[in-house]
């Protein structure tokens, strides 16, 4: 039971120590927020895809490296997706939760991609895209954060109120 807890109290510890007050949508805000974040998801999916590592000029070794940080990225993005869809459906703390570490995940899965990338001319234009890709991807990550601590406060609070 602790073990499934864990990750959802680590990331709430996590959340909590960061100087942000914590801030619930309304349901229709939220909504629009879910509905924004997946159309970006698409674009990013886009982005990532159009990464073409043949054209780089690197070693088969890079190329390859390059080639699963960019299926994991993929398969990341196509998870946030699947997760969007789930939260459209029905409003969980737990999916609020996998898709704040699953919007992280792809930030970092992109920093990965461009730190193999080579320093040359095919790779610029790509590497350029990411600083702007990470910087949309953190612009949903603190709203997020802030309505999942006010979500867990809430429930925190309603809780309480049942434990009385």
């Amino acid at each position: 039971m602790y073990r499934m807890l864990a990750p959802l109290l680590l990331s709430v510890l996590l959340f909590a120590a960061l100087p942000c007050p914590a801030q619930l949508m309304e349901v229709a805000e939220y909504r629009g927020f879910l509905k924004r974040l997946d159309v970006s998801v698409a674009e990013w999916r886009e982005q990532v895809t159009a990464l073409n590592v043949d054209q780089l000029n690197v070693t088969f070794t890079t190329g390859r490296t390059i080639e699963k940080e960019k299926e994991l990225c993929l398969r990341n993005l196509a998870a946030i997706h699947d997760i969007l869809a789930k939260q459209l459906a029905k409003d969980r703390l737990s999916d609020d939760v996998r898709m704040g570490e699953s919007l992280a995940d792809a930030s970092s899965m992109l920093g990965d991609i461009v730190a193999n990338l080579p320093e040359n001319v095919q790779a610029v234009h790509w590497a350029a895209a990411v600083p702007s890709l990470g910087r949309e991807i953190a612009s949903y990550q603190d709203p997020l954060r802030k309505h999942l601590l006010a979500y867990a406060e809430l429930l925190q609070e309603k809780a309480a109120r049942c434990s009385r």
